[in-house]
C-alpha cells in the first residue's frame, strides 16, 4: 500500500529481449477496512526427487501465517507434516521409491485454515538411481555463469545460457530484506528474467536452478547491487517511511575445511554501515575481521583443524554497535591418511603407554558399520575414527576412552569405506589401526503378495534402528528429549552427556520415547547422545545439542505479577473412524501455542501444532476402532507445560448396506 512502482514491459523475440516501455503507478494507502487483510498462499512446487523424499517449496505473496500443514497419503494412510510459519520449503521423508504423491499445503492463521495449494511429485526408483551412470546423455546443462545485464533501484535483469538440452522451467531464488526466501518461476524457453520489487542500494545473491523431469539442476549464482533510489523519490517517500533501526538476523555456517570457516548472515531489518566478526584463536587471542556494510558473508582462514570456535557478528550503524549474533562452528579434522608413520623411538617406551590393536568390522547394514577394537595395554583418554564419505569429504567420530566399539551411521549402501582409528593419551596421538568395511546392499521391500507366499515362521524379528533425537523443551536445570524408532523395538535406552562432574548416564525403559534430563546448569549447551539396547547389543548413538534456559532475572515485585498459564481439562468431543475431536480449558494465563501428541499404530510419536487462541482441534489420519492416548502440552516462553491426557477410541467403519 501507498508505494510507488515502476513497471517495465519487454518483448521477447527469438530468445532476445527488446527495449522496454515503462509506466509508473502508486498504490493507494491501506484503508481501515483492509487493515486486517488475510495472508495469501501463492504457488507450490514439488522438486528434488530421491528414492525416499520429495522437496516442497511455496510462496506467500501477501501477509504471514502462524504455521503450515502438508497433508498427503502413503501406504499407511493420511500423513500430516507441520511446518513453522517462517519456512517456505520442507523435505518430506520417508517416502516409497517410484511412487506418485499428491500434496496439499494449508496455511494456518488463528483458527482459520487457508488453502490448499496442491502439487504432485514422483519419487525416483531404486533402479533409476543405480543406472544413473548409463542413462541417456541428453540431460540438459546450465552454462558457466549467471550474468547480471541490467540493474535499477528496484530490479535486476539476469541472463544465462543452456549449452546442452532443454529444461522444463527455471527458478530464481534470493532472500529479501527480512531474510525470507523468495522464488521467481521462469518458463523453460526463456534465457533471461527481470527480478523486480527489490530494495534500492542493496546487495542480493541470486541463485538460478533449472528444472528437468522433476529434478533440480544447479545452481548458478550471481551477486547484484541495486542502484540507489532517485532523490525525488526518496524525498517524496521520506515522510511516510521513517528509517528503521537495523537488526541482525541469523549467522549460518556455510562450509568448513580443516583451516577455514565460511559464514553468512541475514538482516531482519534496515542496513548497517559496517560489520565486525570476532572470535578467539587457539592461543586465546581475540581476532577481529572488519567488513563493509554491503557484505553478507566472510571466510575466516588460518584456523586450527578439528577445533570449535564461537564466532560473534556485530553491526555498526551511525556509530552504534548492534549485536552480537553468534554461531558455534567446528573446523573439519585434518586428513591423516597420507602422513608418514613416526620413526621408532630409540628409547624403550614405558609399559604404561597405551597400545591399539586389531580394529574389526563386527556388523554392517546398508547405512552403518559397527567397529570394535582392543587395547591390550594402558588406557586412552578418547578415540577418533576417521573416514571419507561418499563425496570424498573427510569425516571424524569421537569416542570416549572407556568404549571399545562404535557404530558409524549415515553411510551409503553397498559402499567400501576405509576406517582409521586413533587413540589419544596425554595429548599424544597413537595409531592409526585401519580396516576396510563394506556396507550391505539396500534390500528391496517385498510386496504384500510376496510376503504371503513365502511365510517364514522362524524368521527373526527385524533389528531395531534409532531415528531422530529432538530437544522438545528446556528450563534452567533440565532438557526434555524425544526420539523415534522407525523399525523394531529396543529393550531399553540410555542418554549420555557430560556434566561438570564428568560423563553422566540416564536410563530409560524400552517402551518410552521421551525423557527429561534434570540437574543441569542454566544457560549451558549440552550434547546429548541416545543409545538403544537390544539383546545385549548397543545401537547408536543419535545425537543432538540442547541449551538450557538462562536463570530468570530477579525482577522487583510488580503490583500484579503476570499469571503463569495453567491447563485445565482435556475432553473428547467427537469421534469418527479416522479422527478425534478434542477440547480443553485454560483457567489461568495465556499460552504461546499448544501441541497434541499421540502414537500411531507403529508406535511412532505424531505431533499436531495448535495456535494459541484455539481451545479445540480435530486430530485426523487415525485408524478405525483403535484406542489412542492423546497428550496436550501448552508452550509458554519456550517451556512446555503439561501434559493433560485423555484416552479416545475411534469409531468402527460402518458396515456396508446389505443388498437384497
Amino acid at each position: 500500500p501507498n508505494r510507488k512502482y515502476k513497471f517495465l514491459l519487454f518483448g521477447i523475440q527469438d530468445g532476445k529481449r527488446r527495449s522496454p516501455v515503462s509506466v509508473e503507478a502508486k498504490t493507494v494507502p491501506r484503508s481501515d477496512a483492509s487493515a486486517g487483510a488475510p495472508p495469501r498462499l501463492g504457488e507450490l512446487w514439488v522438486t528434488d526427487p530421491t528414492p525416499d523424499s520429495l522437496r516442497l517449496s511455496w510462496t506467500v505473496p501477501e501477509g504471514h501465517f502462524d504455521s503450515f500443514v502438508v497433508q498427503f497419503k502413503d501406504r499407511d494412510g493420511p500423513q500430516v507434516v507441520p511446518v513453522e510459519g517462517h519456512e517456505r520449503s520442507v523435505t518430506v521423508a520417508p517416502l516409497d521409491a517410484g511412487r506418485k504423491y499428491r500434496f496439499l499445503l494449508y496455511g494456518l492463521l488463528g483458527k482459520r485454515r487457508h488453502g490448499p495449494l496442491t502439487g504432485e511429485g514422483t519419487t525416483e526408483t531404486r533402479r533409476a538411481v543405480d543406472e544413473a551412470g548409463t542413462k541417456r546423455p541428453s540431460k540438459p546443462r546450465l552454462g558457466e555463469e549467471l550474468e547480471v545485464t541490467s540493474v535499477t533501484s528496484d530490479s535486476v535483469v539476469l541472463s544465462w545460457a543452456v549449452p546442452e538440452g532443454h529444461f522444463d522451467s527455471f527458478v530464481v531464488q534470493y532472500k529479501d530484506r527480512d531474510g525470507q526466501p523468495q522464488v521467481v518461476p521462469v518458463e523453460g524457453s526463456l534465457r533471461e528474467v527481470t527480478v523486480s520489487d527489490l530494495d534500492p542500494a542493496r546487495r542480493y545473491k541470486l541463485l538460478l536452478y533449472g528444472l528437468y523431469e522433476g529434478k533440480r539442476v544447479g545452481p548458478l549464482s550471481a551477486i547484484a547491487v541495486t542502484e540507489p533510489a532517485p532523490r525525488e523519490e526518496m524525498e517524496a517517500e521520506a515522510p511516510s517511511l521513517p528509517a528503521s533501526e537495523p537488526r541482525l538476523g541469523e549467522v549460518t555456517m556455510e562450509e568448513a575445511t580443516p583451516h577455514t570457516l565460511h559464514l553468512s548472515w541475514t538482516l531482519r531489518e534496515g542496513e548497517f554501515n559496517s560489520f565486525e566478526v570476532q572470535y578467539t584463536d587457539e592461543d586465546g587471542q581475540l581476532q577481529v575481521v572488519s567488513l563493509g556494510g554491503d557484505q553478507n558473508d566472510v571466510t575466516l582462514s588460518g584456523l586450527e583443524s578439528d577445533h570449535r570456535y564461537l564466532v560473534s557478528l556485530y553491526g555498526f550503524h551511525d556509530g552504534q554497535r548492534v549485536g552480537p549474533a553468534q554461531v558455534e562452528a567446528l573446523t573439519a579434522p585434518r586428513e591423516e591418511e597420507d602422513e608418514p608413520s613416526e620413526p621408532p623411538s630409540t628409547t624403550p617406551e614405558p609399559l604404561t603407554k597405551p597400545r591399539l590393536e586389531e580394529l574389526t568390522v563386527t556388523d554392517a547394514t546398508p547405512e552403518s558399520l559397527q567397529l570394535s577394537w582392543t587395547v591390550p595395554e594402558g588406557q586412552f583418554d578418547h578415540f577418533l575414527v576417521q573416514y571419507k564419505n561418499g563425496d570424498g569429504q573427510p569425516k571424524a567420530v569421537r569416542v570416549p576412552g572407556h568404549e571399545d566399539q562404535v557404530t558409524i551411521s549415515g553411510l551409503e549402501p553397498d559402499h567400501k569405506y576405509k576406517m582409521n582409528l586413533y587413540g589419544f593419551h596425554d595429548g599424544q596421538r597413537v595409531g592409526p589401526v585401519s580396516v576396510i568395511g563394506v556396507t550391505t546392499a539396500e534390500e528391496e521391500t517385498p510386496s504384500p503378495t510376496e510376503m504371503e507366499e513365502t511365510p517364514s515362521p522362524t524368521e527373526r524379528p527385524e533389528e531395531p534402528i534409532l531415528g531422530e533425537l529432538t530437544v522438545t523443551g528446556s528450563s534452567p536445570d533440565s532438557l526434555s528429549l524425544s526420539w523415534t524408532v522407525p523399525q523394531g523395538h529396543f529393550d531399553s535406552f540410555t542418554v549420555q552427556y557430560k556434566g561438570r562432574a564428568g560423563p553422566q548416564v540416564v536410563r530409560v525403559g524400552g517402551e518410552e520415547s521421551e525423557v527429561t534430563v534434570e540437574g543441569l546448569e542454566a544457560g549451558r549447551k549440552y550434547k546429548m547422545h541416545l543409545y538403544g539396547l537390544h539383546r545385549g547389543q548397543r545401537v547408536g548413538p543419535v545425537s543432538t545439542v540442547g541449551v538450557t534456559a538462562p536463570e530468570p532475572e530477579e525482577v522487583p515485585p510488580a503490583t500484579e505479577p503476570p499469571q503463569e498459564p495453567r491447563l485445565g481439562e482435556l475432553t473428547v468431543t467427537d469421534v469418527t473412524p479416522n479422527s478425534v475431536g478434542l477440547v480443553w480449558t485454560v483457567p489461568e494465563g495465556q499460552f504461546d501455542s499448544f501441541v497434541v501428541q499421540y502414537k500411531d499404530r507403529d508406535g511412532q510419536p505424531q505431533t499436531v501444532p495448535v495456535a494459541a487462541d484455539q481451545r479445540e482441534v480435530t486430530v485426523p489420519g487415525l485408524e478405525p476402532a483403535r484406542k489412542y492416548k492423546m497428550n496436550l502440552y501448552g508452550l509458554h516462553d519456550g517451556q512446555r507445560v503439561g501434559p493433560l491426557s485423555v484416552v479416545a477410541v475411534t469409531a468402527p467403519v460402518p458396515p456396508a448396506p446389505a443388498t437384497e
